[in-house]
C-alpha cells in the first residue's frame, strides 16, 4: 500500500518541522512540537515492527505463563484457585492474526502474570527456592522485553534534547 505508514508519518515529520516549527513563537509551543516530533520518531520506528513484536512478546509470556504455573500450582489451594482465575487464553498465531487480536491476548498474559508475580511477592512462608525461581523468572521476562523494545526507543530518543 502506497504511501506506507512509515512515509505517512515521514510526511507530517515534515510538514511540521518545515512549515509549523518555523511559525510558533512561545517556548511552550516550541517545546510541545519537540514532544510531538519525537512521538512521531517513535511511531515511525513502531509501526515497521510492531506486529512482529508483539507475536514474539506473546509467545514469550505464554512460555513464562507455562513456565511458572507448576511451582505456583505446588504452593496449595490458594494458589490453585488464583491460577483456575487467571487462566489466560491460549493466543493462535497466523498470518491474518489481527494487531487487535494480539494486543488483547497480550493484554490478557500480562495481567495473569502481573497478578502472580503481585502476590508472590506479598507473600509469605513460600519455598524460597520455587519463589526465587518464580521471581527470577518473570525479571529475565522483563530484561528480554526491555531488549527486544530497545530499538524502538534508542533511535528516535537518542541525541540532544533540544
Amino acid at each position: 500500500m502506497k504511501p506506507t505508514s512509515r512515509q505517512l508519518i515521514a510526511s507530517v515529520q515534515w510538514e511540521l518541522a518545515n512549515r509549523v516549527a518555523p511559525e510558533l513563537q512561545s517556548q511552550w509551543a516550541k517545546s510541545a512540537l519537540r514532544s510531538v516530533q519525537q512521538l512521531l520518531a517513535h511511531l515511525a520506528e513502531r509501526v515497521e515492527c510492531e506486529l512482529q513484536l508483539l507475536q514474539e512478546e506473546n509467545a514469550d509470556l505464554l512460555a513464562l505463563y507455562d513456565h511458572i504455573t507448576p511451582p505456583v500450582n505446588a504452593w496449595g489451594e490458594d494458589w490453585q484457585s488464583l491460577l483456575a482465575r487467571l487462566e489466560p487464553p491460549k493466543p493462535t498465531v497466523a498470518p491474518t492474526t489481527s494487531l487487535d487480536t494480539l494486543t488483547r491476548h497480550n493484554d490478557a498474559l500480562r495481567a495473569a502474570i502481573d497478578a502472580i508475580f503481585r502476590r508472590v511477592l506479598a507473600a509469605e512462608g513460600l519455598p524460597a527456592d520455587s519463589q526465587n525461581a518464580v521471581v527470577g523468572a518473570i525479571r529475565a521476562y522483563v530484561n528480554r522485553q526491555r531488549d527486544r523494545e530497545r530499538p524502538l526507543f534508542d533511535a528516535p530518543f537518542a541525541g540532544d534534547m533540544f
